[in-house]
């Protein structure tokens, strides 16, 4: 059996889907409230095999992990976790309980024996395959029952007593989580591994200060008289420590699973070693030691998954009451965790908490959760623990079942790029809307993912949340380079004003690799769904230039460009300058010899450069060139080179030739200011048009002449809270406001609606306001 759909509906973030409550027609049996209205849960697919929830801060991912856990387990569904800016939640009402379901699927006999007995279903309408079948929890002050719609055309629903529904939970998966935060310790206690309690949990800093403190009193030891005396004193060093935190507790039981469940370590072997340490037979100790180490290199083998080090081992060593654990890298020599980097501790306790957890053949399915384990792990080692979670899903080994495994994470280094399909991206909705899944993630490889994670990561691998995406490299380093120049030193020693440069922080230089291949990053970049990134795209004023803008329009397929016009920026319009066609011709004769200069004195020293400006018509960099061959040089430099040495000669060059060099930038940068301004408002806009948009279709679809005039007020206020602040939005609340003075939406709020179809046909003059073409 498998998980092939959560739902989740009014818990915290996940409210319900109000971008299927927009749109759909007809509602499901299972999406109705008790009064009869429209609220769609939340619906997260789950692959068969791996599936990734990606979002950023605050976007529910960690919730779709505590949801999957209520909806198979049932337990501990609390009121606190209802969603407090739900509609349902009021104090005039008690407050109800958030509510989880799961879609299954799988064909297994004998499960679909067990789920036809407790269906309570003949031979003639059993089930024969589980695909479809729903379970809805129903919690209540009376108890909890599970509501079972069966799969097919019949929209058959089974009530499931509170009796039963346990049955029910021994059916579904076990949830089986790693826990993300739990790193495997230095050491471990012999006697905790033979008696695990807390008082047996001591650290062995704990225990040598327990052992100083008794060294510090024995003094009063000495008779029956001095002990009575100082009774208090003696009291007071020889009291334990306090127990061990719960943290410290589960860390060492990921330590007795790596010994005794991973390494099959038998305990009488621990025992002995006890006592091989208290009577001093450091031979058989040392004999029990290897024996341990030689089998956590057989069961753990961690060089197998730890590929930053393919000769790393990992080994246990004895103290007078501990295991210590080391590690031997590759140079041969041993380690405490603390002398190492702090993501491997992690990753180690990852891999033995997969070992020792996942289920044989025989035992019960589960299906493995694990929230951001990419907090503690370098980008290479979040790439190890995606083999780990694949070994999870195929095992290797045909002792061990497949599980199904769900992992949230914001780092694009555990987004398996071979498999795209497994990405589903929450997005935070504004206001009261809740998370929704963005659909359909996977039909291109850089947007919604690339929002959701909020990071520049490898521009041409995953683009920013605003893009400008320039021709190549070379454009990137020196529009960043001189950006970061004119945001720290302005021109001639007056600042700029912020709006005039780039927030690289927020505003994302992509590079497409070359003019060709322009539209076609655009077209990524700005994505499939709803939610599309704001660009601006640079072009030179060439012929590839000219050809990119033409193609930009035939890859929109719908007819409809991919971006606007005037959002596409050529250079040589941009520089004001029509002799200006690549960003190279910016950098003025001085600045580009210094440059150049520079790049040569690296290779070969000897060489100077002719302080020869070029001819008219000829670029600095192209003459620069046949400066150098004219040298009998083979040395040439290319354009990422001589970017980076521009940037390199900006402290370096005297005033005047850093002004000028400044100056040619300048307008180019606030060009792009501009458009990347531009393109954020356009993109703004349209969100806030179509949530006002979908307001209004719902509204008009729940609501009728019956409805009391207070919903309508309620409605138009609704309406103001979403109207963005600016000029360009004035007009649109004026005419909410004309609205509410119009039909008096301020009196007598508790009568029926008697104007409520004039009402509804004054809402497309509102649309027709949204969509205003001049914006600030």
């Amino acid at each position: 059996m498998k998980i092939s759909t959560l739902y989740a509906r009014f818990y915290k973030s996940l409210n319900f889907d109000y971008i299927a409550k927009a749109q759909a027609n007809e509602a499901a049996p299972w999406e109705r409230v008790p009064d009869g209205r429209h609220f769609p849960h939340v619906r997260i697919q789950l692959e068969p095999d791996i599936t990734t929830i990606v979002g950023s801060n605050e976007s529910g991912k960690t919730q779709v992990i505590d949801a999957i856990r209520f909806a198979v387990t049932g337990e501990q569904i609390a009121r606190r976790d209802f969603c407090r800016y739900s509609e349902f939640f009021g104090v005039d009402a008690p407050v109800s309980f958030p509510e989880f379901g799961l879609a299954l699927s799988g064909d297994d006999p004998e499960t679909l024996t067990r789920v036809n007995k407790l269906l309570g279903l003949d031979e003639e309408t059993h089930l024969t395959t589980l695909d479809g079948l729903r379970l809805f929890r129903r919690v209540s002050d009376e108890g909890q029952r599970a509501e079972v719609h069966l799969p097919g055309e019949s929209g058959t629903v089974v009530d499931v007593p509170s009796d039963l529904v346990e049955q029910w939970a021994e059916l579904l998966p076990e949830v089986w989580e790693i826990d993300a935060d739990i790193a495997l310790p230095d050491s471990v206690p012999i006697d905790w591994l033979l008696d695990q309690s807390a008082d047996n949990a001591l650290s062995r800093t704990e225990r040598i200060e327990a052992m100083n403190s008794f060294l510090e009193i024995q003094h009063f030891l000495t008779s029956e008289e001095t002990v009575t005396n100082n009774a208090a004193a003696i009291a007071g060093a020889v009291v334990k420590p306090g127990r061990a935190n719960p943290k410290r507790c589960t860390q060492l039981s990921v330590a007795a699973d790596l010994l005794f469940r991973v390494a099959r370590i038998d305990q009488s072997n621990v025992r002995e070693l006890r006592q091989a340490i208290a009577d001093g037979q450091e031979g058989y100790v040392a004999t029990i030691i290897d024996s341990m180490n030689e089998q956590i290199e057989l069961h753990l083998a961690p060089h197998r998954w730890w590929t930053q080090d393919i000769e790393f081992k990992l080994l246990v060593s004895a103290g007078d009451h501990d295991l210590v654990l080391t590690i031997r890298d590759r140079t041969g020599k041993d380690y405490t965790f603390d002398e190492r980097s702090r993501g491997l501790k992690y990753f180690l306790s990852y891999l033995v908490q997969f070992l020792a957890g996942r289920p044989r053949v025989s035992a019960r399915p589960r299906l493995l959760v694990m929230d951001e384990p990419d907090a503690y792990l370098s980008g290479q080692g979040q790439q190890d623990l995606l083999r780990v979670l694949s070994t999870a899903a195929h095992p290797d080994d045909p002792d061990f079942q497949p599980c199904q495994v769900v992992y949230v994470t914001h780092s694009p280094f555990l987004i398996d790029r071979n498999h795209p399909t497994r990405v589903r991206v929450l997005e935070k909705g504004d206001l009261d809307e809740g998370t929704r899944v963005i659909g359909a993630a996977h039909h291109n490889r850089f947007e919604p993912i690339r929002t959701a994670l909020g990071q520049q990561v490898a521009e041409a691998t995953f683009v920013g949340a605003q893009n400008i995406i320039v021709e190549g490299a070379s454009d990137q380093i020196l529009i960043a380079g001189l950006n970061t120049e004119l945001r720290n030193q302005g021109l001639g020693g007056s600042p700029l004003p912020r709006a005039d440069v780039l927030d690289l922080n927020e505003v994302v230089l992509v590079h497409a690799g070359g003019a060709p291949h322009v539209p076609y990053m655009t077209y990524l970049a700005r994505g499939r769904g709803e939610v599309k990134p704001p660009v601006v795209v640079l072009l030179d004023s060439d012929q590839a230039g000219d050809d990119a803008v033409n193609e930009l329009h035939l890859l929109a397929g719908t007819g409809k460009p991919i971006i606007d016009a005037e959002l596409v920026l050529r250079l040589s319009d941009a520089a004001q300058d029509a002799n200006c066609t690549t960003i190279e011709d910016l950098v003025p004769w001085a600045a580009a010899r210094a440059a150049v200069q520079h790049f040569v004195r690296t290779l070969d020293p000897d060489i100077a450069l002719p302080d020869t400006p070029p001819s008219p018509g000829t670029t600095p960099l192209a003459h620069l060139n046949a400066l150098i061959a004219a040298t009998d040089s083979p040395i040439q430099c290319g354009k990422i080179a001589f970017a980076k040495s521009v940037v390199a000669c900006l402290p370096k060059l005297d005033d005047d030739d850093r002004l000028a060099l400044c100056q040619a930038f300048a307008p180019v940068i606030l060009e792009l200011s501009r458009a990347s301004t531009r393109a954020a408002d356009i993109e703004r806009h349209e969100q806030i048009r179509q949530r006002l948009a979908r307001s209004m279709r719902s509204y008009r679809r729940e609501q009728n002449s019956s409805s009391q005039r207070h919903t309508a007020a309620v409605f138009l206020d609704e309406l103001e809270s979403l109207i963005d602040d600016g000029p360009s939005y004035e007009p649109l609340r004026q005419e909410v406001c004309n609205l509410r003075h119009e039909f008096d939406l301020t009196n007598d709020l508790g009568e029926p609606f008697q104007e409520y179809d004039r009402f509804i046909q004054r809402f497309e003059p509102i649309l027709n306001l949204l969509r205003i073409e001049e914006l600030p």
